[in-house]
């Protein structure tokens, strides 16, 4: 009488098992790397858009400003973010009064604008450089040059939000602001 039972097929043993387990397991290793690799990589490059973006902000300011105003500019350097004692969190947005009938009342317009609490986990300071371009060549009081550096940290949170030399990283953008007033044409 044959054994109903008895077959051909062959079990896995304990040493298959474990070395198809090294396998996986050295696949998944450079994957994880990859994949860990590519969110911090993602998170800096998002970071640096943000400076450039703070950055711009300014360079912005400095083309809108008055000629004689742009010194002003420099009053704006500093940190964008503020320690209330129980977090850290955006400062706000310096805002212009609103003059025009149909805007009056516009939330876009609101005196309570804040940066985005994107905008915290990076600590960014922002300094801004405005400077008399003086030249044999130039007409006094014509050109200003205004420098807008952006610092952040990668990562960690500097000991002083209001230290710039404890940033890991920057940007710096210029441009030439020149006064109108004084073209001769």
């Amino acid at each position: 009488m044959s054994n109903v039972f008895h077959t051909n097929k062959k079990a896995f043993g304990l040493l298959e098992i474990i070395v198809v387990l090294v396998i996986v397991v050295g696949a998944a290793i450079p994957i994880l790397r990859m994949v860990t690799g590519s969110r911090k990589e993602t998170s800096s490059s998002v970071n640096y858009l943000r400076a450039m973006e703070l950055a711009d902000e300014a360079i912005e300011w400095a083309n809108l400003a008055k000629f004689d105003e742009v010194d002003k500019l420099k009053n704006l350097s500093g940190t964008i973010l503020e320690d209330n004692g129980t977090a850290i969190v955006p400062i706000k947005i310096n805002t212009t009064t609103v003059d025009y009938p149909n805007w009056v009342g516009s939330e876009i317009f609101s005196n309570e604008l804040k940066y985005s609490e994107q905008y915290s986990n990076a600590y960014f300071y922002r300094d801004i450089d405005v400077q008399p371009v003086v030249s044999s060549n130039i007409a006094n009081n014509l050109l200003k040059k205004v420098v807008v550096t952006v610092k952040w940290s990668e990562g960690y949170k500097p000991s002083n939000l209001n230290d710039p030399s404890n940033r890991s990283r920057q940007i710096q953008l210029s441009v030439l602001v020149i006064n109108d007033e004084n073209l001769i044409y």
